[in-house]
């Protein structure tokens, strides 16, 4: 995200999230127009999330609170190794897995969930007649492979497909395989091949 070019007033995310490292760290990226107001309306001052104390602790080279050393550690090598690789590269990786795996589901008989997915992650609805929460327990316990649930409204109707952090091509091949044998283990007609076949 390019936050000075775009001129965001204000970008949050998670450590979870694309840097490839497990939760626990949060960044938010505070503008000038969005300093200005927390400046000017500072609002209630919950403790464990006042940016104006943590504005405060950074401008004295300080967190306010006590910061997970190890994963800040590992935020440097996760990010060392993302600019080693190439962001423009990295980025064109996930969205070679997303157009894949989107390719690979439907010959499986799955929608897609969104119309217009972001190469974050595939969310899919099964096959008619294929339950989700069955679908992701039998993909574990079969074949180890591990893909999330929906959550909110969709919770127990989709699965998740991720394409950030520690993956890549073979595993987009790996889960859509693995897929494949557990639905024809939950007594579906498969086609052999036809979720990696190249579209």
């Amino acid at each position: 995200m390019e936050v000075d070019q775009w001129d965001l007033d204000v970008v949050i995310s998670g450590s979870q999230k694309s840097f490839g490292i497990p939760p626990g760290l949060s960044f938010i990226s505070l503008g000038k127009r969005a300093l200005e107001a927390l400046d000017s309306n500072p609002g209630k001052n919950f403790y464990y999330l006042s940016l104006l104390r943590e504005l405060k602790g950074q401008g004295q080279g300080s967190p306010a609170f006590t910061p997970s050393i190890a994963l800040v550690m590992a935020l440097q090598t996760a990010c060392s190794k993302i600019l080693r690789y190439g962001l423009d590269r990295t980025i064109d990786d996930a969205a070679q897995m997303a157009k894949c795996t989107r390719s690979g589901l439907e010959a499986l008989g799955f929608r897609l969930l969104s119309k217009s997915p972001a190469n974050a992650t595939t969310a899919a609805f099964p096959p008619d007649g294929i339950s989700a929460g069955d679908l992701k327990s039998r993909l574990d316990d079969w074949y180890g492979v591990k893909v999330a649930g929906g959550q909110g409204d969709v919770a127990g109707k989709i699965i998740r497909v991720a394409h950030l952090g520690y993956f890549d091509i073979l595993d987009v091949f790996t889960v859509l395989s693995a897929l494949e044998l557990t639905l024809a283990g939950m007594g579906r007609k498969i086609t052999p091949g036809a979720g990696s076949r190249r579209q």
